[in-house]
């Protein structure tokens, strides 16, 4: 299920504003690079897609990896995948082909530029980012970071 929800949102359970009805959704991650995700919404006339604006935040299913001993790694099945948001930056209407393409940033890059400056425990973060375990957390942004959550804030 991929769920919108308001640019000022700090908890994404439930449903938000409405839950989308994308023909397409695409999440891309590169090790120590990009996490961003592509949707593309037809334009309907349920009015979904208008809810489809910059700032707004999106809630969707990004599959699980889990290593293997071969510093390799494998997808894990569909039903294993975790919700992740992700922060909507560009919104493309396109009356043409009667569809809205949406580029949104992982909301990781919310607290990058602003975790020096929080009050909200790596904990908090961690939970407000859709992890269950801050464990899980410290590790993807040891990965990703080269750095623990506590080394980057200091």
């Amino acid at each position: 299920m991929i769920c919108i929800y308001e640019a000022n949102t700090t908890s994404w359970y439930g449903n938000g504003l409405c839950i989308l009805q994308p023909s397409s959704c695409t999440v891309s991650e590169i090790a120590g690079g990009d996490f961003n995700l592509t949707l593309v919404h037809p334009i309907t006339e349920d009015l979904r897609w208008k809810e489809l604006q910059e700032e707004r935040i999106i809630k969707a299913p990004v599959p699980a990896y889990k290593p293997l001993e071969d510093d390799g790694t494998v997808i894990v099945p569909a039903e294993q995948a975790t919700e992740q948001c992700f922060r909507i930056y560009s919104v493309n209407v396109d009356t043409a082909s009667h569809e809205v393409t949406v580029e949104a940033r992982h909301i990781s890059y919310d607290f990058m530029g602003n975790m020096c400056g929080t009050t909200l425990s790596i904990e908090e973060i961690a939970a407000m980012l859709g992890y269950s375990n801050h464990s899980n957390f410290y590790k993807a942004f040891k990965e990703y970071y080269g750095k623990t959550p506590r080394e980057y804030m200091h």
